[in-house]
């Protein structure tokens, strides 16, 4: 931060301050992951060791000491130039703890759960801190629930919109056509024990787990439609609509139908995560049952 605020390059300071903030106040590591991750990004970073500025010839003292002088004149002008860059980025001031938790948590970060704001919201014992939790939570909540209304509104009018072109074609004794998949809607469902491989859009077969949905209404017409919902392995909260053919029983190996050829390696590695994710879980499963049964 000190270094990009002396080349004037707010850009950066603004990277860098929010890389900072969206984490956990206790997870260092994270945070300079991100930090670096941004560094590298804006030509890299690399820090001197304490032997190479500590030894050295005269020449290297003299110049260090330069340096040293120009570094305490810099700090001389640092809060003038943090707050010419507030103007300039529109920063907001920094969120106490409770509220960084609270973004964290909302965004699913592996530091922080459910449990930290709760903690946060019963012990937060002055107005402003309960002001910053509230801002946040409204804040991320929105962009959540928008989404989620608006993957639902896209479920009811693609199952109607299927409804009546089964109706259609039944009628003319064409049979209930296949239709085509859909990314990404949403409805209260119950994941179930059940593990299936789905195909769905241009994607490979996909290890994913099979859910019901809540509203009878849903539930009939995907029956009746002959399709499923599953939720695919990776992803966070978004559910798929795919045909019941293009969910098959989960196995060790994908099926060899060529759907796999010409993938990038960014989805053949997501690919081969999800696999070990999936077979570490029924592996669980199976142990814990296993395990019940003897005792």
């Amino acid at each position: 931060l000190t270094s990009a605020r002396k080349a004037h390059n707010t850009h950066v300071v603004k990277r860098l301050k929010v890389a900072l903030l969206e984490f956990h106040p206790e997870a260092a590591g994270a945070c300079k992951a991100a930090a670096l991750e941004i560094l590298e990004e804006f030509g890299g970073y690399e820090k001197v060791d304490d032997g190479e500025t500590r030894g050295g010839s005269d020449d290297d003292n003299d110049n260090n000491a330069m340096e040293d002088d120009a570094d305490e004149a810099a700090r001389e002008g640092e809060n003038n130039a943090r707050a010419r860059e507030g103007n300039e980025t529109g920063l907001s001031s920094a969120l106490s703890a409770q509220a960084i938790i609270m973004n964290a948590s909302l965004d699913g970060h592996e530091d922080c759960n459910r449990a930290d704001w709760i903690h946060s919201v019963k012990f937060a014992k002055t107005l402003s801190k309960l002001a910053a939790l509230t801002a946040a939570f409204s804040s991320k909540a929105k962009q959540k629930l928008d989404k989620l209304h608006s993957e639902r509104a896209n479920l009811r009018k693609l199952l109607s919109s299927w409804e009546r072109a089964a109706t259609k074609k039944t009628k003319k004794g064409r049979g209930v056509a296949a239709g085509a998949d859909v990314s990404e809607v949403w409805t209260y469902v119950d994941f179930t024990d059940e593990f299936c491989l789905a195909k769905c859009e241009n994607y490979p077969w996909w290890p994913a787990r099979k859910c019901t949905a809540r509203d009878p209404k849903i539930a009939d017409s995907l029956a009746r439609l002959e399709k499923c919902l599953v939720s695919l392995c990776g992803e966070m909260g978004a559910l798929r609509v795919v045909n019941m053919n293009d969910a098959i029983p989960f196995t060790e190996t994908l099926p060899d139908d060529g759907s796999a050829i010409g993938m990038s390696r960014e989805i053949a590695t997501q690919l081969d995560e999800c696999m070990a994710m999936a077979r570490r879980i029924l592996r669980g499963k199976a142990a814990s049952k296993k395990k019940s049964r003897k005792s």
